[in-house]
């Protein structure tokens, strides 16, 4: 999941990507692309909501949350 924030870098919303395994590939780069894609669409949803930076420290997940994220897409 990737957060939506609003224009005070208050999350608001999240959006995610979920279907069949097969539809994500066997291959950690489809994986990838895939999150890439997720986060680059967050990034243009906070932007139409007038956020535009960095989420506020504390507001939402940091690096160890998505390196736990990107771990469990590659089991």
């Amino acid at each position: 999941a990737a957060p939506i924030f609003d224009h005070s870098g208050r999350v608001i919303a999240a959006i995610n990507v979920s279907g069949p395994d097969r539809a994500f590939g066997t291959h950690r780069t489809r994986r990838r692309e895939i999150a890439d894609a997720l986060m680059e669409a967050a990034g243009e949803i906070c932007r139409h909501m007038g956020h535009g930076g960095e989420p506020p420290p504390g507001s939402g997940p940091g690096p160890s949350r998505r390196s736990e994220a990107i771990a469990h897409e590659q089991h």
